[in-house]
C-alpha cells in the first residue's frame, strides 16, 4: 500500500483573495478525494486568517475522515517590507529546511518567483538544485508580465534563472497561455501540468428577483443618481483594480442604456485611488449603475446569491486575468456571459460554444486630436522608460505595434489612461452626436449584449463537474504527486542562449501587457 504523503503549502500570506480560495478549495479537494495526501500543513507569512480558511477546510471534510489540515507560521516568507531585519537567503534556508525538509513531505509552494520576496525564491531555487526535496511550484502569476520592479528586485539577489530544471521540482500552472510559453521557453512538458482550478457548482435561485430588484431601486439607488429604476442591470462582480478596467464596464452600460453593478472597491493602497476614481463615475451618475454595494448588501437585506439571481447578464471588461473564475462562473450560475477576449481563455472557451456567450476583441470610441497627442506622448514615455529593460529588438516591434494602435480617429476603450476614459464618459452624457458615434463604432456589440437581457437559461453545471469539479481536480494533482515516485526524466543538459525569464518577458512584451492603465 502506498505511504500517504504530507503536502506543506507555502504562500506569503493567506488574506482573502485569490490564492487563498484556490488553496482553500484545492484543500478540501485533496483530503476528500486524494489517494496521495493524508496530511496538509499551510505555512503562511502572517497569522492573520489562517484561522478562518483552517476552519472552513475541516468543516468541509467528510464524516469520520482520518485526514488532517493544521497551519503555521512561517515570519521570513512574508513579503519582502515585512521581513525582519537579518533575514537573508542562508537564514530562510535553514529554517524551512530544519522545519520542513522530509522524503515524506511535498512542498507546494504558490506564487514563489513573483518578487515579493527575491530571498524565499532564491533560497527555494539554491534547495531545488542542491537537494533531494520534492516541491511544485503552483505559478499563478508571472513577474515578467510587466512587473519590472518586481523582476528587478529578483535580479538583484538571483544572478542565475528563476526556473530550476530538476528532477525533483514540478511545475503547475492554470492556464493554456501559461503552459505553452514555459514549454516554448524551455521547460519539459514532463516538468509541467496544466491544472486549471476546481470550481463548485452552486444553484441560484431567481425567485425573489422582483424583491431583490425593489430594495436595490430604493435608498441604496439614492446615493448614485445613474440608477435607471426601470431598467435591469448587469453583474460585474469583482474587486474595482485597474486590470479589471472598470470604467469600460460603465462605457458598456452607457451605451447600452442598462444598469451595472460592481460588487466591490479596492482596498490595497496600489488601488484604492483608482477604485475611488471609478466609484465616482457612479455616484456621479455619469453612467447607469452602482459601485462597491457588497459590503452593504446586507444592511438591506440582499445576499450575494440573491444579486446574481436578479441580474440578467454577467459582464466582464477586464483586460488581464490568470484563470477568470467569473467566466466559468456564469456558466455555475445561469447567466449570459459577455466578456473581453483575453489570451488565457483558448483551454475553455469551447466550454462556451453551446452557451449564450459572447467574447469582444475591443470597444472603440472616437478621440480629439488633443486627446492622440496625449496618448501618443504617454505610451512614448512609457517605452522609453523601459529600454533598460525590454531586448532592443522587440521594443521596437512594441513602438510599432504601438504607432499603429495610436494612429487612428478611433481607439479601444481599454488603451486610454483612466481621465481620458472618464473624458469620454462625461462627452457621452452630454454630447448626443458623440454618443451616436460610439454606439454605430460598437453596434455588433451593443446589439448582442441588448439581446442577451430577453434570455432565460439554465446553469451548465453538466461540463463544469466534468472539467473542473473538486474530483477531477484532485485526480490531477495526484498524477503530480505519483511524478515523484517514478524514475526521473531525462532532462536536456545543454547550455542555453537565454535563461528562461528572459524568454519568459519576450512572449509577455505585447501592447496587451503595457497599457497607461496599469500605471495610474
Amino acid at each position: 500500500m502506498r505511504k500517504m504523503k504530507n503536502l506543506i503549502i507555502f504562500h506569503y500570506h493567506f488574506l482573502p483573495g485569490g490564492v487563498t480560495d484556490v488553496v482553500t478549495s484545492a484543500a478540501i479537494s485533496y483530503l476528500n478525494h486524494s489517494k496521495m495526501i493524508g496530511k496538509i500543513t499551510i505555512v503562511s507569512g502572517r497569522q492573520k486568517n489562517l484561522e478562518n480558511i483552517t476552519s472552513k477546510i475541516r468543516k468541509s471534510l467528510r464524516r469520520n475522515s482520518k485526514k488532517s489540515i493544521c497551519h503555521e507560521v512561517l515570519p521570513s516568507i512574508d513579503y519582502l517590507e515585512n521581513l525582519s531585519d537579518g533575514i537573508t537567503t542562508e537564514t530562510i534556508k535553514y529554517e524551512i529546511l530544519e522545519r520542513y525538509a522530509s522524503e515524506d513531505n511535498i512542498w507546494w509552494i504558490h506564487n514563489y518567483h513573483l518578487g515579493k520576496n527575491p530571498y524565499l525564491t532564491k533560497a527555494l531555487i539554491e534547495i531545488a538544485e542542491n537537494r533531494k526535496q520534492n516541491m511544485v511550484f503552483h505559478i499563478h502569476d508571472f513577474p515578467e508580465c510587466s512587473r519590472y520592479a518586481l523582476l528587478k528586485r529578483l535580479k538583484d539577489v538571483i544572478k542565475g534563472d528563476l526556473y530550476p530544471r530538476t528532477a525533483n521540482v514540478h511545475y503547475a500552472v492554470i492556464n493554456s497561455r501559461d503552459f505553452h510559453f514555459l514549454t516554448e521557453a524551455g521547460i519539459e512538458k514532463e516538468l509541467i501540468t496544466l491544472l486549471e482550478n476546481p470550481i463548485k457548482p452552486v444553484i441560484i435561485q431567481s425567485d425573489r428577483k422582483k424583491d431583490t430588484y425593489a430594495k436595490l431601486s430604493g435608498s441604496i439607488a439614492d446615493s448614485f443618481p445613474g440608477w435607471r429604476k426601470k431598467e435591469p442591470y448587469m453583474l460585474y462582480p469583482v474587486r474595482a483594480i485597474r486590470r479589471k478596467n472598470i470604467a469600460e464596464a460603465a462605457l458598456i452600460s452607457s451605451l447600452t442604456d442598462k444598469n451595472i453593478i460592481i460588487t466591490l472597491p479596492g482596498v490595497s493602497e496600489a488601488e484604492k485611488a483608482y477604485s475611488n476614481s471609478c466609484k465616482e463615475i457612479f455616484t456621479s451618475g455619469l453612467a447607469p449603475g452602482m459601485f462597491g454595494i457588497g459590503f452593504e448588501m446586507e444592511n438591506y437585506d440582499i445576499s450575494f446569491d440573491e444579486l446574481i439571481g436578479s441580474s440578467s447578464v454577467i459582464v466582464s471588461s477586464s483586460v488581464q486575468e490568470g484563470f477568470g473564475y467569473l467566466f466559468l462562473n456564469s456558466m455555475n450560475w445561469g447567466k449570459p456571459l459577455f466578456a473581453r477576449d483575453l489570451d488565457i481563455l483558448t483551454s475553455f472557451k469551447k466550454s462556451f460554444k453551446n452557451f449564450p456567450s459572447h467574447f469582444y476583441h475591443y470597444f472603440s470610441v472616437p478621440l480629439e486630436s488633443n486627446e492622440s497627442e496625449i496618448l501618443q506622448s504617454e505610451y512614448f514615455f512609457k517605452l522609453k522608460a523601459l529600454q533598460s529593460e525590454l531586448d532592443e529588438e522587440k521594443l521596437e516591434e512594441l513602438q510599432q505595434l504601438f504607432a499603429g494602435i495610436l494612429d487612428s480617429p478611433e481607439i479601444d476603450f481599454s488603451y486610454l489612461t483612466l481621465d481620458l476614459q472618464i473624458s469620454v464618459l462625461k462627452r457621452i452624457s452630454v454630447d448626443c452626436a458623440y454618443r451616436e458615434k460610439c454606439i454605430n463604432l460598437n453596434r455588433a456589440n451593443i446589439n448582442i449584449i441588448n439581446d442577451y437581457f430577453e434570455l432565460d437559461i439554465s446553469p451548465n453545471h453538466k461540463i463544469l463537474e466534468k472539467n473542473w469539479s473538486f474530483a477531477s481536480y484532485c485526480i490531477k494533482t495526484d498524477k503530480i504527486l505519483q511524478k515523484f515516485d517514478k524514475s526521473p526524466i531525462c532532462l536536456n543538459r545543454e547550455k542555453r542562449k537565454k535563461p528562461i525569464f528572459e524568454t519568459m518577458q519576450f512572449y509577455f512584451t505585447t501592447p496587451d501587457y503595457f497599457r497607461l492603465l496599469y500605471d495610474e
